[in-house]
């Protein structure tokens, strides 16, 4: 059965598309290995020009410039250039954003077929976020891009259902987002820190709760005085202001506020901390979690994220919203030995090296795809319900 032509169409390839672009970067680059032919459409940013493009690992990538607010992604050149290079299907990447009416300007000139993979932006906590843009862009055209999407991609239970919950009737692919792992050698160069530290890494935005983290760090900083909690990335919407200032009015003074970091020197901040937490309102995937378990760190995540296996694996706490929970589980993490984390989280890395594996979940999209071209049986990942 000969392999089909994919494109991806996506919103930033630099840095500033966060977790989208590392996970389209690393499936362009494992759907490629896996012999498809795979051409990666986004948009161009100062960051993609200062460097990013040289440190690209995907399938071959055009970044289109934008005209207009960067909010809105309006790449003209973009339906143009996925004609041109004329794909059977086509996966989206990501939701309100211009590429999207692109693919549909591109489905209609073709009668080929897409699919959509939302990252965690139908969510609850995240359709609360520029609220009167979405409805203004849901009316222009992502209400048109979803009504003529063959399909949806969903990297758990938990996004399924709010794929449902928002009316979208589509067949579901489920099938997860997976991790590059570190290097064993670099997993195996733990450095024991002078202070032990909890980590948080990612986005510093509202959705991810940590207002809620500091406030429950007050409650465990005075029992654990040589623990810090460092959170660690890039200020979105100005709130890492709100959360010094929440932090200093608390009279906290071992939280940490840093610049992100990338590549190597993420995978040893998150090998060396002694435990990572996601206290989140709502993921779809939370790709941090996974590196971290990757790297032999335990994890707390709140159940805004589908992480239940921390459980069910005993590499971690899967804990329900609010401060209490979270207070009470930082305790219990703190309060075990170095040796009984360290065993958590060497269970938690031989979990994702088993089950998220890149190669893996790439063959199982290749299925998705020739699905989509052919309009055979539906493989097993699809749910059509």
């Amino acid at each position: 059965m000969p392999l089909v032509r994919v494109a991806f169409a996506t919103s930033w390839l630099s840095k500033a598309g966060g977790g989208v672009s590392v996970v389209v970067e690393a499936l362009s680059r494992n759907l490629a290995d896996a012999g498809l032919e795979v051409s990666v459409f986004g948009l161009e940013d100062r960051l993609w020009l200062d460097g990013d493009r040289e440190a690209w690992s995907g399938a071959p990538a055009r970044a289109l410039p934008v005209l207009g607010p960067a909010a809105l992604g309006y790449a003209p050149e973009m339906a143009r250039r996925i004609i041109e290079w004329a794909p059977d299907v086509v996966h989206v990447h990501g939701l309100w954003m211009h590429p999207s009416r692109s693919v549909l300007q591109w489905s209609r000139s073709t009668g080929r077929p897409y699919m959509i993979s939302p990252h965690g932006m139908l969510g609850a906590a995240a359709l609360r976020y520029s609220r009167s843009k979405k409805r203004l862009i849901s009316a222009l055209y992502q209400n048109a891009v979803f009504a003529s999407a063959r399909s949806i991609h969903v990297t758990s239970e938990q996004e399924h259902e709010e794929v449902r919950e928002c009316g979208l009737s589509h067949p579901v692919a489920l099938i997860p987002n997976g991790i590059v792992l570190p290097s064993a050698a670099m997993r195996a160069s733990r450095n024991e820190a002078v202070c032990p530290y909890v980590l948080s890494l990612g986005r510093v935005h509202p959705k991810k709760g940590l207002d809620r983290l500091i406030i429950a760090w007050k409650a465990v900083e005075l029992s654990f005085p040589n623990w810090h909690l460092r959170i660690v990335g890039p200020d979105e919407v100005g709130h890492t202001k709100a959360l010094r200032e929440l932090a200093d009015n608390a009279g906290l003074k071992n939280v940490h506020f840093e610049a992100p970091v990338y590549g190597d020197a993420k995978y040893a901040l998150m090998r060396d901390a002694e435990v990572f937490v996601l206290p989140t309102l709502n993921d779809n995937f939370a790709l941090t979690v996974a590196e971290s378990l990757a790297c032999g760190t335990p994890v707390i995540s709140t159940k805004g994220a589908p992480w239940h296996g921390l459980e069910d694996n005993r590499c971690g706490w899967w804990i329900d919203h609010g401060i209490e929970p979270l207070s009470a589980t930082l305790r219990q993490a703190m309060s075990l030995t170095s040796e009984q984390r360290h065993a958590m989280g060497a269970r938690g890395a031989e979990w994702v090296a088993r089950d998220f594996c890149w190669p893996a979940i790439a063959q199982s999209l290749v299925g998705v795809y020739r699905w989509l071209n052919d309009r055979t049986a539906e493989p097993p990942s699809v749910r059509i319900d």
